[in-house]
């Protein structure tokens, strides 16, 4: 990996990562100690150069010298894999009670408000985490850039437990809602899109989804999936738990 390449004002840093991530300074430079810069961006595509391929989503962009090689791109890793490098890279001295005059890097809000600058500091050569403690690997290096690349996404929101009301409520708003809503409508005597009312007949909606019968056919409503139709089951095998 090559080391960080300090320039004068309104020049690049170049930061050779598994892919290329261009920061670009202006009026300001890196200090050495504390990392203080004025300004410092990662653009969506490099400078003139030999074209690069984009991601997957996203068009072949223009590659540079040390610039990214497309616009698009499948989403990063989130605040998930990102916190267990900060707490235990970081959390000495950035921890929830950090030293005197250090931002603290181990809630989302902080982490996400100093990404570029983790992104540059534990580079080899940044400086942190500092002598004497272990270094970043370059995995959990790739790991922060890719994060800070795709925008410092927050914590992956964990699913509904499955044979829980959370899990199964959109397959009762999809399948059921069209006829069984707040209001229902072509004949359906009861609402089913409430937990009151879907739990009082769970027994009987996993039954009419496992027979085919509900949805019923022709009304313009894919039938439930074979998953589905097992999370409905599981779901009232359990006595319809909120």
């Amino acid at each position: 990996m090559s080391p960080l390449h300090r320039r004068t004002a309104s020049t690049a840093f170049v930061l050779s990562l598994p892919f290329a991530l261009t920061l670009t300074t202006t009026g300001g430079c890196l200090v050495e100690g504390d990392g203080v810069y004025e300004r410092a961006e990662a653009p969506a595509s490099g400078g003139e150069g030999g074209a690069g391929p984009g991601g997957a989503g996203g068009s072949a962009g223009t590659g540079g010298d040390g610039g990214t090689g497309g616009s698009g791109g499948q989403a990063g890793p989130t605040f998930t894999e990102v916190e267990p490098i900060l707490i235990a890279k970081c959390g000495a001295c950035h921890g929830a009670t950090p030293l005197p005059s250090t931002p603290s890097l181990v809630t989302y809000e902080a982490a996400s408000a100093q990404a570029v600058r983790i992104v540059v500091r534990t580079m080899e050569g940044g400086g942190m985490p500092p002598v004497g403690s272990p270094p970043c690997t370059a995995d959990e290096i790739a790991t922060l850039a890719a994060w800070q690349a795709a925008g410092a996404p927050p914590a992956a929101e964990a699913p509904p437990a499955e044979g829980t009301w959370a899990d199964v409520e959109p397959i009762f708003v999809e399948r059921c809602g069209p006829c069984h809503g707040a209001t229902p409508s072509r004949g359906a005597p009861f609402p089913l899109t409430d937990y009151a009312s879907a739990a009082a007949h769970a027994e009987r909606c996993a039954i009419r989804a496992e027979e085919g019968s509900m949805p019923p056919p022709g009304q313009g409503v894919e039938p439930c999936t074979a998953d589905e139709i097992r999370r409905l089951r599981l779901w009232a095998d359990a006595d319809a738990p909120e």
